[in-house]
């Protein structure tokens, strides 16, 4: 009965490890590094296009005494990047939260925080009401391209957004670490008598490894095929996903190894006391 309850809440515990790591890269996922990937993916597409191409905006810099070949430069730079991410995760927490309208506020101290960047590289020497002015048209435009993906209705997106905060809801991922550490702790007291706790841990990260190694190496060859087509561009968010799957991998194959020598020391330490009885 000890062994088959041990099996059973191997299996379980295996899963909850296994839900809990993908929580994590997820959150990793969406939270990290996915928002600059993604941003290098559709800033020259989308955003940037809309932007540099904006009446108002050549217009309003002209009158703060910008050249039009010194705004270029500065949309042509890696700080409007940085600023549009930190849009773009407004965005995605936007979503996440299920929330029909952009935070305005926290849009308006990120072009600030763009603006007096640029201020400092390039030394425009703009008045306040001029970087004002300019901080407003550059909001707007941002605001005006985002927007849509906020107040977006289309069934299926809501429900994959549904789904992504679900997971990265930090309840969710307590909820499965808790089930994991006791799952854990549940193995060694059904297993403490015969000593072979590490055995069943050395199995559970053996199937973890294996199956992380699986998903990961999957979706780098997904990432891979999807790059072979020149009209999609979104290979490149897959790269943060498969790269920490990899880490996690390497980290589940060392404790497997550590696992099954511990167990294999203590079986032989075992044995002898059984044989040396004194």
């Amino acid at each position: 009965m000890r062994k088959f309850l041990a099996v059973l809440t191997s299996i379980v515990t295996t899963g909850a490890i296994l839900l809990t790591i993908a929580v994590f890269l997820l959150s990793a996922f969406i939270h990290g590094e996915f928002v600059n990937q993604m941003v290098d993916s559709i800033y020259e597409e989308n955003i940037s296009s809309n932007i540099t191409t904006s009446n108002v905006l050549y217009a309003e810099a002209e009158k703060a005494g910008i050249s039009k070949e010194t705004l270029d430069e500065i949309l042509s730079q890696e700080e409007i990047k940085t600023y549009i991410s930190g849009v773009a995760q407004e965005v995605i927490e936007s979503n996440l939260n299920q929330e029909t309208e952009l935070n305005e506020e926290r849009i308006k101290d990120l072009t600030r925080e763009f603006y007096q960047e640029i201020e400092e590289k390039y030394h425009l020497n703009l008045s306040q009401a001029e970087q004002e002015t300019l901080e407003e048209v550059t909001s707007s435009l941002v605001q005006e391209e985002l927007e849509p993906v906020v107040q977006n209705t289309d069934p299926e997106i809501n429900g994959v957004m549904e789904f992504l905060q679900a997971c990265t809801n930090p309840l969710t991922y307590s909820i499965l670490l808790a089930i994991s550490i006791i799952g854990i702790f549940v193995i060694f007291v059904l297993t403490l008598k015969e000593k072979r706790f590490f055995h069943y841990y050395g199995y559970m990260a053996l199937f973890l490894t294996i199956l992380l190694a699986g998903l990961s190496a999957f979706i780098h060859f997904l990432s891979y095929v999807l790059a072979e087509d020149p009209s999609i561009s979104i290979s490149g968010l897959f790269a943060p996903l498969y790269q920490k799957g990899y880490v996690a991998t390497v980290i589940s194959l060392v404790l497997c190894i550590v696992f099954f020598l511990f167990h294999h020391l203590i079986q032989h330490r075992t044995e002898l006391k059984e044989k040396v009885p004194f």
